[in-house]
């Protein structure tokens, strides 16, 4: 039997795994708009920097890379989660705060992430701990009819691991196109999406001689068969 598990969910989420006897963790989280202070020129970050309305500068984004941290070792219990999936992060920047500068540092986190044309500049991101799960490769997968419409939108990262019982893993972390606009073509912006991400889950079911597969991420599109 093809074991897939997906993940359809905006909070925190634990999973235990069958591939060992231990806990394997699985968790995702949108962390909302984990940007730094700095501006860049290529983004549309204005809203957070320290002269904009919100007034986000240092003080509070190192507290919010502390507040994340502190949070997800509690949810790790006696044993941190081997995998982390987050949403809203802006840049490598932010990912290496929140692995070497914040109390995530003393549980070896290695990360990957996309490096998407969202006009905000948010991207997703895996942590991973490399003696649990031992990347193999990873890719963004770009959504090219967002680009054709002029409506860039976040990558799908897509990241492969062996895990500790030799089988390999497979991880799709997404953030899927807003429903602003709550209008029939939005809706069609987010189910070419969902397509997108099915044709890559249906290749892996295809080749991997036992798949393994977790989605997760802001999707609010059900993952339905498509014809």
């Amino acid at each position: 039997m093809k074991k897939t598990l997906f993940l359809f969910t905006v909070v925190l989420f634990l999973a235990t795994s069958c591939y060992t006897q231990e806990p394997f963790r699985i968790i995702f989280w949108n962390v909302e708009n984990l940007f730094d202070c700095k501006h860049d020129s290529l983004k549309n970050d204005q809203e957070f920097l320290p002269g904009s309305l919100r007034a986000w500068h240092y003080g509070r984004y190192k507290k919010k890379i502390g507040d994340i941290a502190r949070t997800l070792v509690a949810v790790g219990e006696w044993m941190p989660a081997a995998l982390v999936g987050i949403c809203e992060v802006e840049n490598n920047r932010v990912m290496e705060d929140l692995v070497r500068y914040s109390p995530l540092k003393e549980f070896g986190y290695r990360y990957v992430m996309t490096d998407s044309p969202d006009p905000r500049g948010i991207d997703v991101a895996l942590l991973y701990q490399r003696d649990r799960f031992r990347l193999l490769d990873h890719q963004a997968i770009r959504i090219p009819v967002a680009e054709k419409r002029g409506r860039a939108t976040r990558d799908i990262l897509h990241v492969s691991g062996l895990v500790l019982s030799g089988d390999t893993l497979d991880v799709f972390v997404c953030h899927f196109p807003s429903r602003a606009g709550n209008n029939k073509e939005q809706e069609r912006f987010r189910e070419q999406v969902a397509r997108q991400l099915k044709q890559y889950t249906d290749s892996l079911l295809n080749i991997r001689k036992t798949p393994y597969l977790v989605i997760m991420g802001i999707l609010m599109t059900p993952l339905t068969p498509m014809q």
